[in-house]
């Protein structure tokens, strides 16, 4: 809270990498309104004032969503603005192109982005726990050092956790769930290397449930997500994936945009549950899929200010998938998963990545494994292709 108009504007330039909902009072609109609007951190403005009169200039400055006479009418608003807000960070969509004749190649950037994502989801699962635990638990206490609600709830679950309660943990409104999903959505190399004890649990559970729903599975199943996550989180109820789309409500620069999956649960491979019993959020009927859930597109369409896209779970039957995996194992051969990572990576130019990667690796092993050798010398070799020779001459 600032009286100070300087070190209010002073304030929200250091914030560059935050989304800010903006509270000031009439009198600050003139002088202060036309400096931040176009930042980017702002996300959207609320004026506090008895009189309306400030908003004849409501079409100049789009992200000013009103003026409210009271703290508490604010607040009603708020509260479902960082709910769509909260949903639509957890955006994490990678579109493939539909390929044509023979032409699949790694060249391709964006068909090597998305078997990058298959293949990371494969090596997190792959490599070994050791000490992960502890690694996750310190860093979610270095993302919310100051933060006192957090750390005690990071407290609760470092004494608590149990594997059979990764469900629970990942829909509860916490540290947990927010940490995760960025990760997987900017594909965060570190920070999911760190998180790789909770995602194999989550993972585990889920097809745990996936197998003893065997014989219950059959016909078609309707989901719906406003956003669609590497976990994907989805509701049978519309109603509810509505509230989180922003129910078709005018948002400066902000749509409202509704996914409709079809899941033929008979030939479904993805392993996914309904986790209505296991869920913090009962009443929101959730079903879980497991990371990598593909999808295709089969509409679009809006519908009363909500753009309606109705997708089907097909990669089983899809042929593109099948030729782009195809060429990727003649391509990377049947090493390891976590080779191909790293092979996958140089080919995309991705070195500083790939350079975190191995140094991640190499952390992990113990003196006398015979593949630090191999990583040594794939390590080297990544430095040369960088120009950083000296970091390279050890290697």
């Amino acid at each position: 809270m600032f009286d100070n108009v300087a070190e209010c504007i002073e304030y929200i330039l250091e914030c560059q990498s935050e989304k800010i909902f903006f509270i000031l009072a009439e009198s600050w609109y003139i002088t202060v309104v036309p400096v931040i609007h176009d930042l980017e951190q702002i996300h959207s403005i609320y004026v506090l004032s008895y009189n309306q009169h400030v908003y004849c200039q409501e079409q100049q400055y789009s992200k000013v969503c009103g003026v409210y006479n009271t703290i508490d009418d604010i607040h009603e608003v708020l509260v479902q603005e960082v709910a769509v807000l909260t949903t639509a960070k957890d955006l994490a969509i990678s579109f493939m192109p539909s390929t044509s004749g023979n032409s699949i190649s790694l060249s391709n950037r964006l068909e090597a982005s998305f078997m990058y994502f298959q293949l990371l989801i494969d090596v997190l699962l792959s490599i070994n726990v050791g000490n992960a635990k502890y690694d996750m638990i310190n860093e979610c206490r270095r993302q919310y050092d100051g933060n006192d609600y957090q750390l005690n709830i990071i407290d609760e679950f470092e004494r608590q956790y149990t594997n059979g309660r990764a469900i629970e943990w990942y829909t509860r409104d916490s540290f947990l769930y927010r940490i995760l999903n960025k990760a997987l959505r900017v594909q965060d190399i570190d920070i999911l290397f760190k998180l790789r004890f909770f995602i194999k649990d989550l993972q585990a559970q889920l097809e745990k449930l996936y197998e003893d729903d065997e014989k219950k599975r059959n016909g078609i199943i309707v989901v719906y997500r406003s956003i669609l996550l590497d976990f994907l989180s989805t509701t049978t109820d519309r109603n509810i994936a509505l509230i989180y789309s922003g129910g078709g409500l005018q948002r400066p620069s902000q749509e409202s945009v509704l996914f409709e999956i079809m899941v033929d649960q008979e030939k479904c491979q993805r392993p996914f549950h309904n986790i209505r019993d296991l869920s913090s959020f009962y009443a929101e009927n959730e079903v879980l899929f497991a990371m990598g859930m593909i999808c295709r597109i089969q509409s679009i369409q809006e519908v009363d200010g909500v753009w309606s896209v109705k997708l089907t779970s097909n990669e089983e039957d899809d042929e593109d998938l099948k030729k782009l995996r195809l060429h990727m194992r003649e391509e990377l051969t049947n090493e390891t998963n976590i080779v191909p990572f790293g092979k996958l990576l140089s080919m995309m130019g991705e070195y500083d990545k790939l350079v975190q990667f191995y140094l991640l690796m190499l952390a992990e092993m113990s003196d006398d494994d015979p593949k630090r050798q191999i990583f040594h010398s794939h390590l080297g070799a990544t430095y040369t292709d960088l120009g950083k020779y000296e970091e390279a001459l050890p290697m």
